[in-house]
């Protein structure tokens, strides 16, 4: 608990009560960092179990090959613009809005989408792969309106609660990055080398398990945010614009503090963190590129691409996961939104970089395996860091809760915007690597 325990001392306001005593101790505090963690994985988990089974897509796909070729450009495409369109609906709805009840919402959708794709890998497996591929893609915008209303949800709480409940969901999506990689690794290791041939695909038992890993995250999210909620101030209701005045002397009454809600335009939120949404949207855009050169580089060495495309993957997930980890000490946490603005833009430098190593095995001025992976570690960090210090600093940037809530559609708007852009411009990427 030690990344807790940093940020606690600078905040200096979570709660202390003891939950747990003995040998094992647990705060109230530490309960609800780790049921924002938990969050956090489950936010991302969706997306990285679409992305990391395109071996699996591929092969139900493979009698269709532009399908087959493009199907991550296109999972991303598609849940980078549902993502867009559900997250700009949901910043215009702040009045009235319960964001504890859209964070459980939208774990809810997740389990009920991957109950449904794991029976798709053992049903039907002879189904035609322009329907399947279908099916795959209104499940991807299902999955994507999930996440964005547990997105919105969680981050308008801790907006208002404080940094440190930031930080535990940006180092979930981390941990989120990295596990899924992990068992991709080991799960090719065990079954050896695989040659995908004409068959018709076999029922996949173990991609089925795979995807219901994803209803078992997003259950023991909604457990530890169940039980957090049950221990401390964690609801954060959006009051209605116009209260009753016996309603507000009611209020006043009991001795809390009264706040009218109030809309917050676009303009107000623009105007004090633009800097910050455009780093955002930066970030994610120049970030999208690596899931195109990870899956195409291939080792000048000779390591087998079911090996060596995974580890690219994990080693950029560990770079992100250790960003988003050292933000955790103040010292690392970026606050400057200007600052962050041009360390996102001069991650563009990566891409030039990643297009002279050894694509699809053609050639390239870099032939060193050790090299092209410590540029996705350390493409990996700069992620990290950059988007965990810029979530951080909203709460601080915006003022009062009105603003503090609103931020985290307005927020996501961007970051979804940066995925649209990026998951689109990786089309470019593939026909220029083809």
């Amino acid at each position: 608990m030690s990344t807790y325990r940093e940020l606690e001392r600078e905040e200096g306001d979570f709660s202390d009560k003891k939950l747990l005593t003995g040998w094992f101790s647990l705060t109230v505090g530490q309960l609800q960092y780790a049921a924002f963690m938990a969050v956090g994985i489950a936010l991302l988990w969706p997306w990285n179990c679409f992305l990391s089974a395109s071996d699996f897509f591929g092969e139900r796909l493979q009698e269709h090959k532009w399908l087959s070729a493009n199907y991550s450009s296109s999972m991303m495409t598609i849940s980078t613009l549902t993502s867009t369109l559900c997250n700009v609906f949901l910043s215009q709805k702040q009045s009235g809005v319960d964001y504890s009840k859209r964070l459980v919402m939208g774990q809810t959708i997740t389990i009920v989408v991957f109950a449904f794709m794991g029976l798709l890998c053992v049903w039907n497996t002879g189904l035609d792969p322009i329907i399947f591929f279908v099916l795959v893609m209104i499940n991807v915008a299902l999955s994507s309106v999930a996440v964005s209303l547990s997105q919105v949800g969680a981050m308008a709480i801790v907006n208002v609660l404080g940094p440190i409940y930031a930080n535990a969901v940006v180092v979930g999506n981390a941990v989120a990055g990295v596990l899924p990689s992990i068992a991709l690794i080991i799960s090719t290791a065990l079954s050896g080398t695989h040659v995908a041939g004409k068959l018709q695909p076999k029922r996949d038992y173990a991609v089925m398990a795979y995807f219901l890993t994803a209803c078992v995250v997003s259950g023991i999210a909604l457990v530890l945010f169940g039980l957090a909620e049950s221990h401390g101030p964690i609801d954060v209701v959006a009051a209605p614009v116009h209260t009753s005045s016996t309603a507000d002397e009611a209020i006043e009454e009991l001795g809390i503090p009264l706040e009218e809600e109030e809309y917050v335009p676009f303009s107000t939120l623009w105007a004090k963190l633009r800097f910050v949404a455009l780093t955002i949207f930066t970030v994610f855009g120049v970030s999208l590129v690596f899931p195109v050169f990870a899956s195409s580089i291939v080792s000048a060495n000779g390591i087998n691409s079911r090996i060596f495309v995974p580890l690219a993957f994990l080693l950029w997930n560990l770079g992100d996961l250790a960003g988003r980890l050292l933000c955790a000490y103040p010292r690392f946490v970026t606050r400057s939104p200007i600052k962050l603005f041009i360390f996102s833009l001069a991650r563009f430098l990566y891409i030039p970089l990643f297009a002279i190593c050894n694509i699809r095995d053609k050639g390239g001025l870099i032939q060193s395996d050790v090299l092209y992976l410590l540029f996705q570690l350390s493409f990996g960090i700069s992620n990290g860091l950059i988007y965990s210090s810029a979530f951080m600093i909203v709460g601080d940037i915006a003022s009062g809760e009105n603003e503090q809530k609103a931020a985290s559609g307005f927020t996501a708007v961007f970051l979804s915007l940066g995925l649209a852009c990026g998951s689109l411009g990786s089309y470019l990427v593939v026909a220029f690597i083809l």
